[in-house]
């Protein structure tokens, strides 16, 4: 279940990106569409192994990482809340050098 904290957080998330670290390793970009203490529904879902994300430490608590998303063809995905170990807002920049995007986080919402 969704805790009273990271519920307020996330509700203030609804209609823009997050990513969500599922407990079997998938990686999940997506808008918020709802949630509830069970459930997160995003739409415009991409994927990808959270180990194929490439990090670099650019210092001062921030990580930033490089991975290739794969397009969901699905209009929603739903999300059991107890399969999640982390939560982050989504921030992307391109890239000046070799890679299109880049993932940048501060610390997670939740971990596990």
């Amino acid at each position: 279940m969704v805790g009273d904290i990271l519920e307020k957080r996330l509700k203030k998330l609804v209609g823009k990106r997050i990513v969500v670290v599922m407990d079997d390793g998938l990686a999940l970009l997506g808008s918020l569409k709802s949630l509830d203490k069970d459930t997160l529904i995003l739409k415009d879902v991409y994927q990808a192994p959270s180990e194929e994300i490439e990090w670099e430490d650019p210092g001062e608590k921030k990580k930033m990482g490089y991975v290739d998303w794969t397009h969901v063809d699905l209009d929603e995905v739903y999300i059991r809340v107890e399969h999640v170990l982390r939560v982050w807002p989504w921030k992307s920049q391109k890239a000046a050098e070799k890679r299109a995007l880049i993932y940048s986080r501060d610390e997670a919402f939740l971990s596990m």
